[in-house]
């Protein structure tokens, strides 16, 4: 939405520009409007013969003497405006860039990450397995299997809100993409 903005601030700006600079040239324009009435046929067996004819051509030419410079500082302006709303378009866009290329680089990072945890708890399930295996056996204590459970529980969790943080980016690349 930013971005919408940015870019209708630009269009406006240079039509400014555009509207100070037509000040420069000579403004010409021509009116051309004709009337005719007629009375019908029975208002003239009445007596009432009415019929106008009104023409009228007209012609406007408008140019103003720029002794001053207020013409050409007003194009100036203009301009000077266009151009730092172009420049603040292509700031704002370069930024949004920049946050999507970020974004983009973070759930890569997470994914990376996400097949790392998915191993890690893959091999906690299964030590955790062999614990309660050796408990069984009378090998193992029970403070040896209470260990395990939780290294599991906690790395399973940590893949749990990776997924979450996965989602988070996901939903904030859809945003910078307009989607």
């Amino acid at each position: 939405q930013n971005l919408r903005v940015a870019f209708a601030q630009f269009h406006e700006a240079r039509a400014l520009a555009d509207a100070a600079r037509a000040a420069e040239f000579l403004f010409v324009s021509a009116r051309l409007a004709a009337t005719r009435e007629r009375a019908s046929a029975e208002a003239s067996r009445n007596g009432n013969v009415r019929v106008t004819k009104d023409e009228l051509i007209g012609f406007d030419a408008r140019w103003e003497v720029d002794l001053w410079g207020r013409v050409r500082r007003s194009i100036e302006a203009g301009e000077s405006l266009a151009q730092s709303s172009a420049a603040d378009l292509e700031n704002l866009r370069l930024g949004i860039q920049a946050e999507l290329a970020r974004d983009y680089f973070l759930l890569r990072a997470n994914d990376a990450q996400r097949r790392l945890l998915d191993d890690a708890v893959a091999a906690y399930a299964k030590s955790l397995d062999l614990t309660r295996h050796r408990y069984r056996a009378g090998i193992a204590l029970p403070v040896d299997v209470a260990q395990a459970e939780t290294q599991y529980k906690t790395t399973r969790a940590q893949a749990l809100d990776l997924g979450i943080a996965r989602a988070q980016l996901e939903h904030a690349i859809a945003v910078l993409m307009g989607r």
